[in-house]
This record gives C-alpha cells, sequence and structure tokens, in this order.
C-alpha cells in the first residue's frame, strides 16, 4: 500500500520549535499532510487517511485505538539539518561543549578540557544559537551518556565543525560514520587530549574531516531521509499486516536520542481520564532548559507548578538533591508525589506554608507567573525562601511575539489549551514588564534568554533587522535586540535576590490649588508604582473643585487646608512640619511617577551623606534634568522610563540648580538650615534658593540620571489665574537681592572673591545660570555662556595637539580633553591651553573615552574633534553660529565633512571627504557605540532627533603615513574589530568595518567576504549600505571579477540610483569592457544628478574634475577631441593643479595631426582616475 495521506500529531504550543515543526515540511514534500494538537485527539477523522503518525514531543499521551494504522517517531531535536550549512563561518572557539554537565565522566572530561584550553565556550545553547556556536567552534566535544549515538553526533557534524567524540562504533555509530573521515573518536582522556591538540595543530587535516562529516550529513540524514525511512518501513510493516509503534527506524539501538528527553514506553503510557478541564499532557514537560539553569551544586529546590515532577525528577537524576514540589492540580501532584521527595498540593497564592526562610538553593517557576493574579506577591515570598546566594528560574511567555500581534491586526485575541493565550493566563509579559516584575519584587535577573518562536529563523536569515514586517504592519527605527523581541516565544531567565537597602520612610509631601482631575492621576501612580515606604502628605490651597474631599477620601493620607491660596512655599513649609519621614519628598501634583522612581532616588540619596538633595530626570523641566523623550502618550511612558532607568543605571550628575517639581531633601538638611523660603510667595525661584543655600552649607546637589518622573507643568499656575511673566520677574529680582546679600555677608567674613579670581566651579553638570561680581558689588545673575563644549579625547599627541586647539579655541566656550594615558607632554600642552582635563584609563574603546569627555561638558551643544583636527577660521564662525542660532528642537545633531587629506599618485594630494556627525545637543542619551569607528547615529535615532547636513568642514591631516604607523594602526583596528565582533556576532556596522580595513590593507579577498556578510544583514536606512556596495565592486575589480563587481554595482544602484560613487564605479567597468558610449552615459549622470543628503565618504571631485577627466578619456578614446577638450578645461577651471587633466588638454593642443594625437591619446588613457581608496568612515 502507498502512502498518500497522513494525520500527523504533535504539541507545538508550548515549545514551538520541536520536532514535528521540521518533519512536516519535510513529510509534506512526500505526501499530503494535516496537522493535529495532542488535545484534538477526538476530533481526529477516523478514515481518509493512511497513516496517524505521532511525533515525539515530550507529552505522555496514547493514541486512541481507532486511529489506525498508527506510527511514533520517538526522536526530538531542535535543529533542521538543511540549514545548518549556512550557519557555517570564522571559528571563535577551540573547543565546545553545548549540553548538561552530568556528574560523571563527562563532567571530569569537560574540566579536563577547560583546565589546558582557555578558548571553550561550555554552557547551555538553544536552537539556531546552538548551531551558530557549533559553526564557530574549531572542535565540538561530545560524551554520550547512555554510550548511545545522540543529536549531538548529528547537529556537530552537520554545523561544519569536527566532532571528537566517545567511540560509540560498538552502537551503530560505525554504521553511519567512519572515524577519522566523517569525526574524530576518543577511548579515553589521554586519547581525548591527543586529538584535541593534534586537530587544533593541523588545520587542513580537521577542516577535511569536519567537510566530509557535513557532507554525508547533508546528503543521508536531513529530515526528508528520515520520513522516506519511515514511510517505507510502515509501508513494509502494512504489507505484513502489522501496525508500527515505536521509533520508524529499523533499527531502535541506532535512533538519536535527545538525552534530555525522558520519552515514556508507549504500552505503559495510561489513558487521559482526569476530571479537570486540562488535558494530562500539559504537566508532563521535562523542561531540559530550565534544568539547565539549575545550579549544579544546588542540593535544595523548590519546584512552583511542578506538574506530574518532570523537572523535579530530571533534577534528581543529574545530581543529589531534594526537590520539593507546589502543584494546584490534585492529579498532577499525585503523580509528582512519585518523583519528588515532597509535594505539597493547592493554590500558591492561597496557602500557609512553613517553608523556612533562606532554606533554598534553587527555586523554580516554570510557565507559572502568567497563571498568578498577583506575581510579584509570590515572587517576594520566593525571595524569603531562597537562600542569599541562590538562584530563582523562570520561564515566563512573550506576549509581544509577532504572532500575537499579526492575530491583533486581524482583530483576534482567541484563547488556547495552551501556547501564548493559554486559556489560564491572568498576567501577560514582554521582556521589558518581566525585568521590571523581577526589580520590584527584590531580584536582580543574573542572566535571560530569549527562547526563539516562529518566524525567528526567518529573521535571522535576513541579517537580523531592525525592523519588523507583521502583515500590513511595518515597525522601524528600533535595535536588532528589540526587534528580536518580536521573535522571542519566551524567557528563560536565573535571578538572584538582590540587597535591599532600608531607606525608611519617605514623607512625599504634595501641594493642591484645584486640577483634582492630576491630583488624582499622580496618586493613582504613585501607589501603583511605589515599592518603598512612604506617607501622603497633601496641603491645599484654598480649592474649589473637589480636590479636598478626594484627598480626605484617601486612606492614611495627612490633609491639611488652607482657606487661601497661601503660595508653594509656605504650603511646603506647613506639610514638612507634619511629616514624619526620614526624609522629604517635594511632588507637584501634575507629576506621573514610574516604576523604580522612588527607589533610584533614594539610592542616589545615600551614596553620600554630603548629599542633601537629589532630583530626577524629566521630560518638561529646565536645566540639566530635562532630556528628549520618545513617547507620545503616557501608555508608553512607563517603559521609556525603565529603558532610560537601565541605560543611566545609578549613574548621578552634581549640578547647582535642580527644579522643586520633583525634589527629595535629606532631613538633617531641613535641620540644620531651615525650610523653603515664603518670600517667595505663589512660588518659583524658591527651589534655585534652597539649591544655593544647601551649596553654601556644604552638601551636594545631585541628580539621580536614571530616575524619571514625567512633569506636565504649570498646571496648577494654569488654574490659579496667576500672571507667570510677572511672579518671575518679581521673584528674580528676590533672588538677585538674596545673591547680593550673600556676596556681602561673605565679604565681611574675609570669604568674598575678587572679581580678579577664579571663581570654583562648583558642580560638573550644565549651568542654566552664572553669578558674576557687580561693579556697585555683590553678585549678578546672568544666563550661562557655556553654550559650546568642545570634546577631545588624546594620548600622546604632543606633535598635533598645539595646532588643534588653537583652532578651534577662539570658537568654542570651554575646551574638554580626556587623555587615556599619555607618555609626552599632550597633558601638560592642553592644560597650558586653556582646557579642563581629565583622565581616563584606555580600555579598547574608543567610544567610552569620547562618551567621558561627554560627560563633562557644561554646554548646550558639544563639538568633537581628533587630536590632530584643525579648523579654519570661517568655518569656526559657522561652527559657532550653529551653536548659538535658534534651531529646530527636533534637530538633535550636525553632520560636518572632514577633508582627509593624502600623497596622490600623480605628486599632487588627493583628499577624501567624510561626513561625520560633528556637532550634537548636550543630552545623556546621545552617547557613542562600538570600541572602534564608533557609531551615535542609533542614539539619535532612539530619541527620535533629526540630524542637519551642514557644508562646515575641518582637516584631518595628521595621520602617521608611515609603514610602521599604517601597520600598527592596522593591528590595532583588527584587534578592536575582532573584539567588537565576539561582542556583536555578524552585526553588519562591525562587518562592514572589517571589510574596509581589510580592503585598506589591500586583502581584496578577505574584504568581500565581510562586506558581502555585511550587505545580507544591514537594512535598507543602515547609513553604511551605499558605501558597502561601493566597497565590495572595489575589491572585485581588484582582484580583476570584473563581471561579478559590475553585478554588485547595479545591485546597489537599484537601491541609491543618485549615488556618484557607485555611478562612477560603473562608469569605470564599461570603460575596461570597451562600452564606451554607455560609460560616458554614466559619467554624465553624476555631472547632471543632485544627491539627497546622506553619509558619505568620497574623494573631492568625484562631482567635478575627476568625472570630468575621466569622461574626457572616453571622449578622445572615441575620437571625439573637442568634447574631450572641453571636460579638460572645465576639470581644470575646478581644479587648477590637477596634472592628469593639464596633461591631457596638452596633449591635444600641442598636436595636431590626427596619427600624432592617438598615439599621445594613448598614453592619456592609462591615466583615467580610479577610485581605490577607502576612507574610514567615523563618527556615524
Amino acid at each position: 500500500m502507498a502512502i498518500e495521506r497522513v494525520a500527523l500529531i504533535f504539541d507545538n504550543k508550548a515549545r514551538p520549535e520541536t520536532t514535528g515543526v521540521y518533519c512536516r515540511p519535510a513529510l509534506g514534500s512526500l505526501v499530503e499532510v494535516e496537522h493535529f494538537l495532542p488535545t484534538e485527539l477526538s476530533r481526529i477523522p477516523r478514515e481518509g487517511f493512511d497513516l496517524y503518525l505521532r511525533i515525539d514531543d515530550g507529552l505522555d499521551y496514547t493514541l486512541p485505538a481507532d486511529l489506525h494504522p498508527c506510527a511514533w517517531w520517538a526522536i526530538d531535536t531542535h535543529l533542521d539539518f538543511e540549514s545548518c550549512l549556512a550557519k557555517a563561518g570564522d571559528k571563535r572557539f577551540d573547543i565546545c561543549f553545548i549540553g548538561n554537565l552530568f556528574p560523571g565522566e563527562r563532567g571530569d572530561l569537560v574540566r579536563l578540557i577547560q583546565s589546558r584550553y582557555s578558548n571553550c565556550f561550555v554552557g547551555q545553547r538553544y536552537f539556531e544559537q546552538m548551531a551558530e556556536t557549533y559553526s564557530a567552534s574549531r572542535i565540538v566535544f561530545n560524551r554520550s551518556i547512555r554510550n548511545d549515538i545522540n543529536m549531538r553526533v548529528f547537529e556537530a557534524v552537520a554545523c561544519g565543525s569536527l566532532l571528537l567524540t566517545n567511540d560509540l562504533s560498538d552502537n551503530g555509530q560505525a554504521g553511519l560514520f567512519q572515524d577519522s573521515v566523517h569525526l574524530a573518536t576518543y577511548r579515553d582522556a589521554e586519547e581525548l587530549l591527543d586529538k584535541t591538540a593534534y586537530y587544533l595543530a593541523h588545520e587542513d587535516v580537521r577542516e577535511r574531516i569536519a567537510a566530509v562529516g557535513r557532507e554525508e550529513v547533508l546528503a543521508k540524514h536531513t529530515y526528508r531521509h528520515r520520513m522516506e525511512r519511515l514511510l517505507a518501513e510502515v509501508e513494509m510493516q502494512i504489507a505484513v499486516g502489522s501496525c508500527i509503534q515505536g521509533s520508524g527506524v529499523a533499527n531502535e539501538e541506532r535512533r538519536p536520542r535527545d538525552e534530555n528527553r525522558q520519552a515514556s514506553n508507549p504500552s505503559t503510557v495510561q489513558r487521559y481520564n482526569s476530571s479537570t478541564h486540562r488535558d494530562h499532557a500539559y504537566f508532563e514537560f521535562s523542561r531540559p532548559e530550565l534544568v539547565a539553569l539549575v545550579p549544579e551544586a544546588a542540593r535544595r529546590v523548590l519546584d512552583i507548578g511542578c506538574g506530574a515532577g518532570r523537572v523535579g525528577a530530571a533534577i534528581k537524576a543529574r545530581q543529589q538533591a531534594e526537590v520539593v514540589g507546589i502543584e494546584l492540580d490534585a492529579q498532577a501532584a499525585a503523580e509528582a508525589q512519585d518523583r519528588l521527595d515532597r509535594v505539597l498540593v493547592g493554590n500558591i497564592e492561597q496557602m500557609e506554608l512553613d517553608l523556612p526562610p533562606q532554606s533554598f538553593d534553587a527555586i523554580l517557576c516554570g510557565d507559572v507567573l502568567e497563571h498568578l493574579s498577583d506575581p510579584a506577591s509570590v515572587l517576594r515570598r520566593a525571595r524569603q525562601w531562597v537562600k542569599p546566594d541562590g538562584r530563582l528560574i523562570a520561564s515566563i511567555p512573550n506576549i509581544r511575539h509577532q504572532s500575537v500581534l499579526r492575530a491583533l491586526l486581524d482583530g483576534n485575541w482567541t484563547y488556547e489549551p495552551a501556547g501564548l493565550l493559554d486559556r489560564d493566563h491572568l498576567r501577560f509579559f514582554t521582556r521589558r514588564e518581566v525585568e521590571k516584575l523581577f526589580y520590584r519584587s527584590g531580584f536582580s535577573i543574573h542572566e535571560i534568554h530569549a527562547v526563539p518562536g516562529p518566524g525567528y529563523d526567518e529573521w535571522v536569515d535576513r541579517g537580523r533587522p531592525n525592523e519588523v514586517k507583521v502583515g500590513r504592519l511595518h515597525i522601524g527605527g528600533m535595535s536588532d535586540t528589540e526587534a528580536e523581541e518580536f521573535y522571542a516565544y519566551q524567557y528563560l531567565l536565573s535571578a538572584l535576590p538582590a540587597a535591599l537597602p532600608e531607606h525608611g520612610l519617605t514623607s512625599i509631601v504634595i501641594v493642591t490649588h484645584n486640577q483634582v482631575a492630576y491630583t488624582r492621576q499622580c496618586v493613582d501612580n504613585i501607589r501603583e508604582r511605589t515599592d518603598e515606604l512612604y506617607e501622603l502628605v497633601f496641603v491645599d490651597n484654598a480649592s474649589t473643585d473637589g480636590t479636598v474631599e478626594y484627598l480626605r477620601s484617601l486612606e492614611g493620607a495627612k490633609v491639611l487646608t488652607n482657606a487661601d491660596n497661601r503660595g508653594f512655599p509656605a504650603a511646603v513649609n506647613q506639610g514638612i512640619r507634619v511629616a514624619t519621614g526620614k526624609q522629604i519628598l517635594l511632588l507637584n501634583n501634575d507629576c506621573i511617577v514610574t516604576t523604580a522612581w522612588l527607589r533610584r532616588l533614594l539610592r542616589a540619596l545615600e551614596i553620600d551623606s554630603r548629599i542633601g538633595l537629589v532630583g530626577p530626570c524629566s521630560n518638561n523641566v529646565s536645566g540639566s534634568q530635562q532630556v528628549t523623550v520618545r513617547y507620545e502618550e503616557l501608555e508608553s511612558l512607563d517603559g521609556f522610563a525603565w529603558d532610560w532607568g537601565k541605560k543611566h543605571d545609578q549613574i548621578i550628575a552634581d549640578t547647582d540648580r535642580l527644579v522643586g517639581f520633583c525634589l527629595v531633601i535629606r532631613r538633617e538638611l531641613i535641620d540644620k538650615m531651615g525650610a523653603l523660603d515664603e518670600r517667595f510667595g505663589m512660588g518659583c525661584f524658591e527651589d534655585d534658593d534652597y539649591c544655593l543655600r544647601a551649596l553654601r552649607a556644604g552638601y551636594r546637589v545631585v541628580i539621580a540620571r536614571d530616575a524619571f518622573v514625567h512633569h506636565f507643568g504649570g498646571r496648577t499656575f494654569v488654574g490659579s489665574g496667576v500672571s507667570f511673566a510677572d511672579l518671575m520677574q518679581r521673584n528674580q529680582q528676590l533672588f538677585r537681592e538674596k545673591l547680593n546679600q550673600m556676596a556681602i555677608e561673605s565679604g565681611r567674613n574675609g570669604n568674598a572673591a575678587r572679581p580678579d579670581e577664579p571663581r570654583e566651579q562648583v558642580s560638573h553638570g550644565s549651568r542654566k545660570h552664572d553669578f558674576h561680581p557687580a561693579h556697585q558689588g555683590g553678585l549678578l545673575l546672568s544666563r550661562s555662556q557655556i553654550r559650546l563644549s568642545l570634546c577631545l579625547i588624546m594620548r600622546d599627541n604632543s606633535g598635533t595637539i598645539v595646532q588643534c586647539l588653537e583652532s578651534i579655541r577662539p570658537w568654542v566656550d570651554e575646551m574638554v580633553c580626556v587623555d587615556t594615558g599619555s607618555q609626552d607632554e599632550t597633558p601638560r600642552i592642553a592644560e597650558r591651553l586653556g582646557a579642563r582635563l581629565h583622565y581616563f584609563p584606555w580600555c579598547d574603546s574608543f567610544s567610552a573615552a569620547r562618551n567621558e569627555s561627554f560627560r563633562h561638558a557644561r554646554g548646550h551643544w558639544i563639538f568633537w574633534m581628533d587630536s590632530d583636527d584643525t579648523i579654519d577660521r570661517e568655518n569656526g564662525h559657522k561652527l559657532r553660529q550653529l551653536a548659538y542660532a535658534e534651531t529646530d528642537p527636533a534637530v538633535l545633531a550636525y553632520s560636518m565633512k572632514v577633508h582627509c587629506p593624502s600623497p596622490g599618485k600623480n605628486g599632487d594630494t588627493e583628499v577624501t571627504v567624510v561626513d561625520q556627525i560633528k556637532l550634537v545637543r548636550n543630552l545623556p542619551e546621545l552617547r557613542w557605540d562600538r570600541r572602534i569607528h564608533e557609531q551615535i547615529i542609533p542614539a539619535i535615532r532612539r530619541a527620535g532627533g533629526e540630524i542637519a547636513f551642514t557644508n562646515v568642514y575641518l582637516v584631518h591631516s595628521g595621520a602617521d603615513r608611515s609603514p610602521e604607523g599604517r601597520r600598527s594602526k592596522l593591528e590595532r583596528d583588527l584587534r578592536l574589530l575582532n573584539l567588537e565582533l565576539q561582542e556583536y556576532p555578524d552585526h553588519p556596522f562591525t562587518l562592514f568595518n572589517l571589510g574596509m580595513t581589510y580592503l585598506d590593507a589591500g586583502d581584496y579577498q578577505r574584504a568581500t567576504v565581510y562586506l558581502n556578510r555585511s550587505i545580507e544583514r544591514s537594512g535598507e536606512s543602515e547609513s553604511h549600505l551605499r558605501k558597502a556596495y561601493a566597497m565590495l565592486v572595489s575589491s572585485h575589480a581588484q582582484l580583476r571579477h570584473c563581471q561579478i563587481a559590475d553585478e554588485i554595482g547595479q545591485q546597489g544602484l537599484r537601491l541609491f540610483p543618485r549615488d556618484a560613487e557607485l555611478r562612477f564605479r560603473e562608469a569605470a567597468l564599461l570603460h575596461d569592457f570597451g562600452r564606451l558610449a554607455e560609460a560616458a552615459e554614466s559619467y554624465r549622470k553624476i555631472l547632471e544628478t543632485d544627491e539627497e543628503p546622506h553619509f558619505a565618504s568620497v574623494e573631492r571631485g568625484i562631482k567635478g574634475y575627476l568625472t570630468r577627466h575621466n569622461l574626457a578619456v572616453i571622449y578622445a578614446d572615441m575620437g571625439d577631441l573637442a568634447s574631450a577638450e572641453q571636460q579638460w578645461r572645465l576639470a581644470l577651471a575646478e581644479m587648477p593643479s590637477f596634472e592628469p587633466a593639464k596633461q591631457g588638454l596638452h596633449d591635444i593642443v600641442r598636436e595636431s595631426a590626427a596619427a600624432t594625437c592617438a598615439v599621445s591619446l594613448s598614453a592619456c588613457v592609462t591615466n583615467r582616475i580610479s577610485l581605490t581608496g577607502s576612507p574610514r568612515l567615523s563618527g556615524l
């Protein structure tokens, strides 16, 4: 009987990458296939199928007896062998092992390898990451636990690496693979070490075996081969009247096993007969990925939601451990009793448990938290039970997965028996919400892994683009890390109990005057987002809109009321007098607080006992607390604040002014110098005054950079009818008078600074105001004039630093120089020229050093340059005009041109022009990334800002072009880029820079490899993509692969049809092909086409004299001497010193006879200009 139609039965909800996902398309290429879930057994048609095939998915169930003929495919893996070939890439590890280190010989051998070889990878990887790690290893180690052929044999060999495995020739290996032909084997530890050393030393032998092995797997051991074998076996059994129930292969001993799977014998599996609504299979997962996260040293383990005890049983099989389970389902708990040491039955949220504090080494919550009404409460209880150095391990489904989004776009939110929309899920989480949950519950996440789901492989194959396309929805402008979240099915994480300092009670003082809706919103968010101990103190200034009634309804709040509007300072002082907290927090009623806001503010306060005042960052304040935000709706506020806090974790910045919209005051400070000055009436400048008083009293005033509070701003003033302008003018005058009085008092005490003495800088933060001595005595308040800061990093640049700083000094308000380890006079020269000097140890990262310089800048704008750059007077003046002009707030940076001169081939000077972002707003979120050829564009994009292009230019001319200097730079660049590649595997910009570096070094073959990989992984909006195409064309042209170069150039031009460099290279290739008319047309397009502004790195004159010269050469080849003469004259009008054009024009004018002209012009043809350089693209 020929099998034509198969019912394929497996679960892909809880583990979407299970084997059935791969078997299905392989089987579908052979026969007609329909997929059913184990929960759908009752509705599978009993007729119409030639075979009912169950694929092992880790669940224990039996097929109904009336489903026949039937077969069971008892193998589980996660890799599609047909795609493994594509994973083979550069080798980063000498040897790797992926899997569980069970006690015994395997663990001993792995530790032996690690003691001999430092460049090893040992750990867990799942799905495609597993394949990538195998491919990146020279040798893959294997030691089968059961002395059978496990899946690692096939997976490693298929990934193009040499497998070194224990000898399994007696267990079927010899029938599949030959030792020293397809793989290598060892019999004991001594032979393992000998063979490891031999194969690492003999790359040719190692790679030959790996290649032959890979071919063998791909030729004989893909899923299609397995399905063909299975169908043949079943057809044979049907022919003799049998019903198959087994592995689907003739020799049971030969079938590869997944050693993490504890598959039950089908004949002993009990039928589902539970009275609950859950299919019994739901509780039967062994979850090896969770087991892998449990420390092998753990001796007491608590499994919350233990199901039938499969996970605990796997832990006990691996190590000596007592496992306690908690399970809601009584039937599953009864089965768990046979596998675990103790099982508690009930609802974890309602149970009174007698578990001793700090009694467990590890606690598991595998797919549990999403089923709870208050998961944070359960986690806080778990924190009491786990030891201080213990682990809490969890798996949580990701509701951001693209399949859920796709369903929503189609108007669906359909619950399922299991999966992302499990019908019992009460809570839904994204990665960000997972992080917030654990943070608020008192845990610090040690590691978190995304488990790939449907669509992940295709996204990786597309080069991990930083955009997501789901149906009709296209989401861009994100990092590839964020894009990955749309393809993560769930998250696996391991967390440690975090240290939680006791901050004591915080009194939150809120002044109100009407605007009850804002007050209600403020209070609701405080209660929702605050985990620390606090009390609410309200002082109402004669509200008439129901505010007082609302405040009095708040349980536990202290409410003071005034019959008239006493103003902000007086009301605050009333609140402070009744507050009982260890610290006071002033909060405007038009604020919305965010997750972790108070913890971060209090943590900053406790860093130093001299810190008296702390304020957060915000969207709507003045001064250096203001940051650019990218949320447009309040629904996105908390997510933005969380990401902001992670990026600026535990960073504080000293300042001389905090805005009082949200201000933490140390109680000791109030006791020492009193409360706010009530002379400021309704408010404004009372916060400036208080900060200045605190500074004079010896306290620090700081911004907690990781804390963020949203501020609507001015709501009370809007509703009060008070003239804000008049109030500002009056209070500013009062503030000036107080300053003058302070100066007089200081003078009496002998502390007044003389006008000619430099004033001590109190803060490294951006100042809003400066204080200057006035002619009549006292101090004068004025706006800060530090508008433009220079930021520069340097090291042993004494030969260029003087010219650099002297050229820029007249145009900036301050010079910030960061020295990374000079041994010469560079730091002293910079200081002598007026720079503020800071030291920063070199850490193999240009971006880290540059960010350090940015950290010290005080201007509104930052201009950065290299220590061998110079700027002339005209461009310096333009730079200063940009910094002082009124600018569109959306513009966060300006691009300028860097002229890079170098010796030309004709004795002249060639100049390459590179577009770089040089002028940047001084915002904390605008910082550099990458070790070398550092980028800032991603930060600008994340902030939602725009970049404006300018014609301002500077000259980069101090590069060391000696052979030794070039060699040293090449070695440094490659070292840093390879470090970066390890940190960001296959990142398109890192690959681009590697390709560019090898092209500069003349290694064109390697350049093509990295540039190809960069292009494959780059999105069309990437700023380096067009340059990558141009350099790839150049590399192939240098290798004389002219046809390939032309094809690549055409690909680039289809994306960037107006790109001058790609068009120039097209014309040069057409000239080489002898297609002169087409070449001339391409050159003319360059001259006639205006390019849109973009980041470029091209030789000066590509849109002018260089193109005109090459066009003249073509005209001369075509015999059109008049046109040739015209183009050469135009080229010389633009660049009079351009020798090739001079020579061409001279030959035409001198020789009038056609024959003579032809002879002389034949020499001119060899002078056609080509673009072979690939100057650095930095600052992108």
